[in-house]
């Protein structure tokens, strides 16, 4: 795994300088919507009363880099996934927050003005997750209560690795990914106003929760030549 990861660090920082012709490098922005799958929350499960948690995800992702005049593009990718798993009178919200940066290459290019193309991508990836849960009786409860039937909680380090394959058509994007999560972050109690610091209470022993790990997308995707309004004025002259 260390070998692979070095690996994918390598390309990461190496491949920008197959790019030489920077006057014609363009700016790379996209939208899309998302689901994911595949999870192993079986713990989880156990411990909340709920299964099957986060079988199945909503999101939505950005997208913003530079695309190369060789087919190379090296792009962040920010996304928000969510789901509210419900059994019984148990529910387990959960959110998870993505951000990754991705290098790509227009492996496949066909069609009338390459209309049509096949874009395999690899990167590395950060995700955080925030988890809800809560019990409902038919009966009201006392104070002390309160903790068994209501708790809250985030993993604020979980890195993974994104292994991805979009088809394109025009700035149509169809896509699907696979993460795999190398390293899981430590578990707090949740405090939405210490969100981004380690000075929550550290909960020992609670099972290892990421985001799931097979996500597809279908979205919008812009390409824009900044320096495009020189050009023409250039020719002006």
């Amino acid at each position: 795994m260390k070998k692979l990861i070095t690996l994918i660090a390598a390309l990461l920082l190496v491949a920008p300088v197959f790019s030489q012709e920077k006057d014609s490098l363009k700016m790379v922005t996209s939208f899309y919507l998302s689901s994911s799958t595949l999870n192993n929350n079986q713990t989880l499960s156990t411990l909340c009363g709920v299964d099957n948690i986060n079988s199945y995800n909503l999101g939505f992702g950005y997208q913003i880099g530079m695309l190369t005049p060789n087919g190379f593009e090296y792009v962040w990718d920010f996304a928000g996934e969510l789901w509210n798993n419900e059994q019984n009178n148990n529910q387990l919200a959960s959110a998870s927050s993505l951000m990754s940066f991705n290098v790509g290459y227009k492996l496949i290019s066909f069609g009338k003005k390459a209309k049509y193309s096949i874009v395999p991508k690899v990167g590395i990836g950060w995700n955080t997750n925030v988890l809800h849960f809560s019990s409902a009786l038919n009966q009201d409860l006392y104070l002390h209560e309160l903790n068994s039937h209501s708790w809250a909680v985030h993993q604020n380090a979980n890195f993974y690795i994104p292994i991805g394959l979009e088809f394109r058509r025009n700035s149509l994007i169809i896509g699907a990914e696979y993460r795999y999560t190398f390293h899981y972050g430590n578990t707090y109690t949740f405090n939405g106003f210490n969100y981004w610091f380690d000075t929550d209470q550290k909960i020992i022993g609670f099972p290892k929760f990421a985001s799931n790990r097979l996500m597809f997308k279908i979205g919008f995707r812009f390409d824009y030549q900044p320096n495009n309004h020189k050009k023409n004025e250039s020719h002006q002259e």
